[in-house]
């Protein structure tokens, strides 16, 4: 659950009991309250994933999702989550390294490309200027810079 944040809060189902030994989301921030209340639950109580759809998600332009926000809170939830839990989960499963560096450029390649694309233009930029500083995946950070800056030129359907 380091990874990514699979839990729609819609769909998920706690008992009682569980919500009570719990505690509250801490509301520090919105967006990602609920991965992280996913992941304290996880740590303490069985956990199941079902691949059957649930619920309906809709999105629209003014959903909170997609207004950037000046800090990377997904990529600072998934570090404070790392911090606070470790890369093993209780039953000793360690995080593929591999797959958590691409979880991590892909967060921050989301970041920069929202920014530069839709919101502020030098917060993306200097997203991207890191990345493409300190790699892994220098080409891949400058052609995706490129592309966000067509789309804030051109518009969304480029």
């Amino acid at each position: 659950m380091l990874l990514t944040n699979f839990v729609l809060p819609s769909s998920a189902v706690f008992r009682r009991s569980a919500i009570e030994q719990l505690g509250p989301f801490l509301c520090d921030d919105q967006q990602t309250d609920d991965w992280e209340y996913t992941v304290r639950a996880s740590r303490r109580f069985p956990f199941a994933k079902l691949l059957a759809p649930l619920v309906a998600y809709r999105q629209h332009p003014s959903s909170l999702s997609k207004r950037p926000r000046a800090e990377n809170v997904t990529e600072l939830m998934r570090e404070s989550l790392i911090t606070r839990y470790g890369l093993t989960s209780p039953q000793g499963v360690a995080v593929d390294p591999v797959e958590l560096a691409a979880r991590r450029y892909r967060g921050w390649r989301n970041f920069a490309a929202m920014h530069v694309a839709h919101g502020d233009l030098g917060i993306g930029s200097a997203a991207f200027r890191r990345m493409v500083l300190q790699g892994p995946h220098r080409a891949g950070s400058a052609l995706n810079f490129v592309k966000a800056l067509g789309r804030r030129v051109i518009g969304p359907s480029s």
